[in-house]
């Protein structure tokens, strides 16, 4: 845990942030960048003939660059700011951003996306007002306008649970079930202890640790539960069954690895605990669409990627409960050759390629298909290989 200290004292001629660690580690890079960020950040002022305006930037729809001035548009009203639009990106959050030369939008407001001939527009909610979309920034906007999307979708879902939470609670309170029972101390470091495991199991999608944490607190609590019946072992034995059941559904890869492009080192994988092997020649991978090794992992959602790469070489697909969109129509590959690895359970993966290139399909599908969509020309100027398993779902190839 952090401490933070605030000193006041009338000997203090300015404002002074020190910063105090024994290391320099990512953590105090962010804090730094943070506090210069707010630092070099303006006020936003908001003109309109001889008044100043003072309100929040989430209600703009845009703003727009014309005549040499930066306009601020509103649903009904317009206003001029004193700010370049590339001064605006650094001021703004990261709700807002560039769609072309001359406009910046506000995501959170945008309503719908219309394709013309004559382009990409954004229409905004009760208000006649829209933008244009250049070609050059319409694949990133539709990524960012999906993850909008999923996480508005993470919050429905998150109150959805909460609100199923309170309903079995308000059941449980009718079923007379014994909680004026006394907590004892173990039971309260159970609880911790069990309660914490549980929490770092689902975020890191540990199945054996998300099972056994739920068992261990229904035993832990089993008389206020009127589960004394059931017994304890029959509570681990039954963990033990789902574990290994859940884990033949959604088998984890034993081992896999990728490359640093930043670095041009590797580092490896073990099992689905993620442990990394310390080692001189691995160390961490930041992923990079543009870099010749890429690894793609979505869980409950859908994942789009815009593969930019001119020395493609592989690609790891893992996706659980998602949908995964590659997009190659821009990518070059390694040599002309290249493979896409994917593991995927109750999930589709929808591979875009140019109608020049040969796919291989090499999959392992259990009650699953893999689909070719369109015709390759048959230029084979360039060869992928698609290899893998997956279950309970679809590979499509699209070729465009």
């Amino acid at each position: 845990m952090m401490r933070v200290r605030v000193e006041i004292g009338t000997d203090v001629s300015e404002k002074e942030i020190v910063l105090r660690t024994n290391e320099y580690d990512e953590e105090v890079e962010r804090m730094l960048s943070l506090l210069q960020k707010i630092q070099k950040m303006p006020q936003l002022i908001f003109y309109k003939d001889s008044t100043e305006y003072f309100f929040s930037a989430d209600k703009i729809l845009f703003f727009e660059t014309s005549e040499r001035q930066v306009y601020a548009h509103t649903k009904n009203d317009v206003f001029v700011v004193k700010h370049r639009l590339y001064e605006l990106e650094d001021i703004l959050s990261g709700k807002f951003m560039r769609i072309s030369k001359s406009t910046i939008v506000n995501l959170s407001h945008v309503y719908a996306l219309t394709q013309s001939l004559s382009g990409c527009s954004i229409q905004f909610a009760n208000t006649h007002k829209q933008v244009y979309v250049s070609r050059r920034y319409y694949k990133l906007l539709r990524e960012r306008m999906k993850e909008v999307r999923e996480k508005n979708m993470m919050r429905k879902k998150f109150w959805g649970v909460l609100l199923i939470l309170a309903a079995i609670a308000l059941v449980i309170s009718r079923l007379g079930l014994k909680y004026s029972v006394p907590l004892g101390f173990w039971q309260v470091v159970g609880t911790l202890f069990f309660g914490a495991g549980l929490i770092e199991g689902l975020s890191k999608k540990k199945i054996g640790t998300s099972v056994f944490s739920i068992a261990f607190l229904l035993i832990i609590y089993q008389d206020q539960l009127n589960l004394r019946s059931v017994g304890s072992w029959t509570i681990l034995g039954a963990a033990l069954l789902i574990t290994i059941g859940l884990n033949m559904i959604f088998k984890q890869r034993f081992q896999f690895w990728y490359e640093n492009v930043s670095s041009g080192k590797n580092y490896i994988i073990y099992g689905d605990d993620g442990k990394e092997e310390e080692s001189k020649e691995y160390e961490e991978f930041t992923e990079n669409e543009v870099g010749s090794t890429i690894k793609v992992s979505s869980f409950l959602n859908t994942t789009s990627r815009y593969i930019q790469s001119q020395n493609l070489r592989r690609i790891d697909v893992k996706a659980n409960l998602s949908d995964v969109n590659l997009y190659l129509d821009n990518a070059m590959l390694q040599d002309g050759h290249a493979t896409i690895k994917v593991d995927v359970s109750l999930g589709d993966v929808n591979i875009y390629v140019p109608r020049s290139w040969e796919v291989n399909n090499s999959v392992d599908a259990f009650l699953a298909d893999v689909k070719f969509v369109g015709m390759p020309s048959g230029e084979g100027t360039q060869n992928l290989k698609v290899e893998g398993s997956i279950r309970l779902g679809d590979v499509k190839v699209h070729y465009v």
